[in-house]
């Protein structure tokens, strides 16, 4: 390895360092390990960190930065009482986005201090790279950026911040959130977002800003280990869902009345399902033997999965042009026949499909539904796509390359 004071130097800010925690935590920790591959000499902020990704950093510098957060969600949901006024409050805060998960007020602000306090400000970094949420990330690498004006900045939104799809935030603060938003678009050298519904919609917002778009995507090597790695011994033929489901956006209720009145279907297994939608599914009991619940998995357990299915099951989100799913770009790279379950195929989900998926669309109700599963199409894989445009570590060279970072 080079001699690491002629290294370039990165720092990542992102609270949400933890993929068990944040699934946009993968997104992060794919653009550390690529400058590090890159030979950068990269300090990473975050508050946690997942463990199995911790041991690969070796040789960097992990500031893990304590927060009151776990306390306070543990106090919060400690409360056991319907009628508590703090189960009142934890909702208002959820629906609202505050303080920690993405809008106006920020409850990080000691946080941000801390940081700032830790890394030295003043300290020089060839590349600085913040990403939201909470939007506290951003400020500390503008205060890095004000202090060193020679540093690139890249912002990093993988989800909107005063326009987002999940969160309201508070309208009387909604101008000086903007504000706060237009000194970051600003001061910024580079905005990126996960989709181009989002690019598209900054873009009018702040003309003067460069706005490009870097997809989810998957890493170069994923196929590699896909390839690599063996189906499930004596596994029946399944229809696997992997991942979160978002019960705001995503309806499944019709899926699960199709399910209660159907016979001589594929078992369906859910892959790391989460607490809000299992009970969803309860009020569906008679649909429960067809289904298998599955806790989360490590990555190569997750793709010996993929591997054995005959089918990948995925719901659209519904009105919500500016989610796209990380899932959603495994079940194209691995040619499995995707069961995409939507009332809009002009929606950005299914636009992803289309381009790189092998997919089957089904209408959302429960008659369409049912019909679909009795009568599957042929099983068979497909890669006929070029999957080349969601390598997600390949996309992101192209900016380091264009901005002479590499």
């Amino acid at each position: 390895m080079k001699n690491e004071k002629h290294l370039k130097k990165a720092l990542i800010i992102s609270y949400f360092l933890d993929r068990n925690i944040s699934v946009g935590a993968i997104r992060i920790q794919q653009v550390i390990q690529h400058l590090i591959s890159l030979n950068y000499s990269v300090t990473i902020l975050c508050e946690n960190i997942d463990t199995e990704f911790e041991l690969k950093l070796e040789n960097q510098k992990v500031l893990k930065i304590a927060s009151w957060r776990k306390v306070a969600k543990d106090k919060i949901s400690s409360s056991n009482s319907t009628f508590s006024f703090l189960k009142y409050f934890k909702n208002f805060l959820l629906k609202r986005g505050i303080p920690i998960i993405g809008r106006m007020p920020d409850g990080l602000n000691s946080w941000r201090k801390k940081s700032l306090r830790t890394i030295n400000s003043d300290q020089a970094y060839d590349l600085i790279f913040s990403t939201y949420a909470p939007y506290s990330n951003h400020l500390i690498a503008q205060k890095v950026k004000n202090n060193n004006p020679s540093s690139f900045w890249i912002a990093d939104f993988r989800d909107p911040w005063t326009f987002h799809h999940f969160f309201k935030g508070l309208k009387i603060l909604s101008f000086l959130e903007k504000h706060i938003e237009k000194k970051v678009f600003k001061t910024s050298d580079l905005i990126l977002t996960a989709n181009s519904n989002i690019t598209d919609h900054y873009k009018n917002l702040y003309p003067l800003a460069l706005v490009s778009t870097l997809e989810n995507g998957i890493d170069s090597s994923f196929l590699h280990k896909y390839d690599k790695l063996p189906a499930l011994k004596n596994s029946p033929n399944l229809i696997i869902h992997a991942g979160t489901i978002y019960s705001k956006f995503q309806n499944i209720k019709p899926f699960l009345e199709a399910l209660s009145h159907s016979n001589n279907i594929y078992p369906i297994h859910f892959i790391g399902l989460n607490n809000p939608t299992a009970n969803i599914i309860e009020d569906h009991h008679t649909a429960f033997k067809h289904m298998t619940f599955i806790s989360k998995l490590n990555e190569n357990n997750l793709l010996s999965y993929y591997k054995s299915s005959s089918y990948l099951l995925f719901f659209d989100y519904d009105h919500c042009q500016y989610v796209t799913s990380k899932k959603l770009y495994e079940y194209c790279a691995t040619g499995k026949v995707i069961l995409f379950i939507t009332n809009h195929k002009n929606s950005t989900c299914a636009n992803i499909a289309q381009k790189y998926g092998n997919v089957k669309f089904i209408e959302n109700n429960s008659i369409a539904i049912s019909e679909a599963l009795t009568n599957l199409p042929s099983p068979k894989a497909s890669n006929d796509h070029n999957l080349e445009n969601i390598y997600f570590d390949t996309n992101l060279n192209k900016f380091l390359k264009k901005y002479h970072l590499t």
